[in-house]
């Protein structure tokens, strides 16, 4: 799907799990594929008089993840209600008579042994009973961070890529791509990736992708092509027509996608890459 959108717009994304706490040691080592179980809190009975009038968060709870070598996740996430929310809803509501729509939620992260954020899922916003994120990891240990107000089943999946595709890492640097090769790589966020090729006359281009990068709030890895006008580069769209420096033009790419334009002659750049708090791994083929 391609988008166009305004410079200046700023995404910002949320991680509602408390990165700053110290990660001490966690509730629960998971095993690969395995799902464990979990609530942010519960409803209890404050004052005796047999109804649940009081929520009772438990903060966030840790799971500790061992990763054996480079790779991926993927975090699956399911979540319901917490037992007795039918019964606090009904004795918050009873003096007015009004329904409250379930804001329940539940928000995730992947950390890393030095706390930072690789991944991130959340429901605050979509209402969603199902989730997931993936993200690039290292070998080494990672925490999934759990908080909200819901109950929740998740387990992670590793998929380990012993080999990644050599990529440039500025556009002076972008690596060339051959027509028919499939690039392999693990893409984290804010450290985007560039390859280039060439058009010897006005065609069509698709390009293949098999992109798992999920979570945040666009969900997707970002696509750009660009060419080289005088000292500087400027984005393209579908058709091969520049895009004015007051816009911005790109493709996300989710699961199995794929990109098309019809290009003039020339040489162009493609800019691979994700947003923060949002990493995981893709392959492209320029078909």
């Amino acid at each position: 799907m391609k988008k166009k959108i305004w410079a200046g717009v700023i995404f910002v994304l949320l991680c509602m799990a408390a990165l700053g706490m110290t990660v001490s040691a966690a509730d629960t080592t998971m095993k690969n594929k395995k799902w464990v179980t979990g609530q942010g809190g519960a409803y209890i009975d404050a004052d005796k008089d047999g109804k649940k009038d009081t929520y009772q968060s438990y903060g966030t709870s840790y799971y500790k993840i061992q990763i054996p070598k480079q790779g991926y996740v993927v975090v699956d996430v399911k979540t319901s209600k917490i037992p007795g929310k039918d019964e606090y809803d009904a004795y918050m509501n009873e003096d007015d008579g009004l329904e409250e729509e379930d804001d329940a939620s539940t928000t995730l992260c992947l950390l890393n042994s030095k706390k930072k954020e690789v991944g991130s899922c959340t429901n605050l916003f979509s209402g969603k009973s199902s989730m997931l994120f993936t993200a690039a990891v290292k070998k080494g240990t990672y925490y999934i961070a759990a908080e909200g107000d819901q109950q929740y089943k998740v387990r992670y999946t590793f998929a380990s890529v012993s080999k990644v595709s050599k990529a440039g890492k500025s556009l002076k640097k972008a690596v060339n791509l051959k027509k028919g090769a499939t690039v392999r790589n693990l893409l984290y966020g804010e450290k985007d990736q560039y390859y280039k090729f060439t058009v010897k006359e006005k065609s069509k281009i698709t390009l293949l992708f098999n992109a798992k990068v999920r979570g945040g709030l666009l969900d997707s890895m970002g696509i750009e092509l660009l060419i080289k006008k005088g000292g500087s580069y400027q984005q393209v769209d579908e058709k091969g027509k520049t895009v004015s420096a007051n816009d911005a033009f790109y493709w996300e790419m989710k699961g199995k996608d794929k990109l098309t334009a019809t290009l003039p002659e020339g040489t162009y750049y493609i800019r691979a890459y994700t947003w923060k708090g949002m990493s995981g791994y893709y392959t492209m083929r320029w078909k």
